[in-house]
């Protein structure tokens, strides 16, 4: 199930933020140990130019933990604005 996170981004700044994925029933985290990570913002949920790629790595796999970032020189790149992301996992 998808979840709303507000995330704020500093034009022309490192940014990283850390999320877990759990169980929507349970609560218990999501091993994600054998999955890919992928992330994109865009202006909106209907839009299909990708603004940015968000760099995303299972940082503890087996607490579905999962570390988003991008490089200063990335974030400089995003006009300001309201934009939407997901956080997409794949089966390796």
């Amino acid at each position: 199930m998808a979840s709303y996170v507000e995330l704020f981004i500093d034009q022309g700044t490192t940014f990283r933020n850390t999320i877990n994925l759990t169980d929507d029933n349970s609560n218990i985290p999501i091993n994600v140990y054998g999955y890919s990570v992928s992330s994109q913002i865009r202006r909106s949920y209907y839009s299909s130019n990708i603004t940015a790629n968000i760099t995303c790595t299972a940082s503890n796999t087996s607490n579905g933990e999962i570390t988003m970032s991008m490089t200063a020189a990335n974030t400089a790149n995003i006009k300001a604005g309201r934009y939407v992301f997901d956080v997409k996992t794949d089966r390796k």
